[in-house]
């Protein structure tokens, strides 16, 4: 007995299985189909003319499978065919822009993120497509854009991985290289990146507020602490590296964390005592 499949890398949970039994009587008999040396038949084909065979078979986890096809002839010998080997990725990727580094003396900005490992990413400012790259094994990717002005730049991204899924992110990112701007984000997860003197509103979803050095004195309006569902504050490149360095303080109804006397973020009607090590990334 023998599989004539091809195996590989695959993005479909459904795959149809063909092969031959040599036996010459062997018409009208099962085959069953067995995956990762499971006791229990992942699916059943019955034989056609000229010993043929074909089933389709559906898996339910992302990783490598190994279908061995077995039957058994009229005495009672039972016979497999040899692995039919091939790795299931359905999962499609999440991309994410989740920093914007920026030198003052150019408009080009080198945006960062994050994505499936050796997937295609696309960035898009304002749906209109900046630039594809391809990112590193350990998922990361970095890109430069020019970035100019005081317009507030709204970014997105989709990915490809290598087994075809299409993904997209889950939020948008939004920057301003200028100071004294009001960010909003939406219903998604989104990533504010904070200037000088911003207003930054997470709105709905899991959000991430980015501060780096030089940050000024920046307001978020919507901060929601540790929860299931709760906001992050990224500290990059600031010298904290836990949350017991965090100086923070309630200052009547809102707390006020202080990296220097130059650089603080107003948390609006929040709690001092909600915030928990959760609501910190300190990169």
């Amino acid at each position: 007995m023998q599989i004539t499949s091809s195996g590989g890398l695959t993005n479909h949970t459904d795959q149809t299985i063909s092969g031959t039994v040599t036996d010459a009587v062997g018409v009208g008999k099962t085959v069953f189909l067995y995956d990762n040396d499971s006791p229990t038949a992942l699916g059943t084909a019955t034989v056609g003319t000229g010993g043929n065979w074909t089933a389709t078979v559906v898996l339910s986890e992302d990783g490598p499978h190994s279908i061995v096809a077995k039957d058994t002839d009229g005495s009672g010998n039972t016979g497999a065919s040899s692995a039919l080997s091939f790795v299931l990725d359905a999962t499609k990727p999440v991309p994410v822009m989740q920093n914007a580094i920026f030198d003052p003396t150019t408009d080009l900005k080198t945006l960062y993120g994050t994505s499936e490992a050796n997937s295609s990413v696309s960035v898009y400012d304002s749906g209109n497509l900046i630039g594809t790259i391809t990112a590193a094994a350990d998922g990361t990717w970095s890109l430069q854009a020019n970035v100019s002005g005081s317009t507030v730049h709204s970014y997105t991204e989709t990915a490809t991985d290598l087994a075809g899924n299409v993904g997209s992110s889950a939020g948008v990112t939004l920057y301003t290289p200028a100071a004294h701007n009001s960010l909003q984000g939406g219903s998604g997860n989104d990533v504010l990146i904070g200037r000088p003197n911003d207003t930054l509103k997470g709105g709905s979803g899991s959000d991430t507020f980015v501060f780096n050095p030089g940050f000024g004195k920046e307001t978020i309006s919507d901060f929601v602490a540790a929860g299931s569902t709760h906001d992050i504050i990224e500290l990059h490149q600031l010298g904290l590296i836990n949350f017991g360095q965090v100086n923070a303080a309630q200052v009547g109804n809102d707390v006020v964390i202080t990296v220097d006397p130059q650089d603080t973020i107003k948390l609006v009607g929040v709690h001092l005592g909600d915030l928990t090590a959760s609501d910190f990334h300190f990169t």
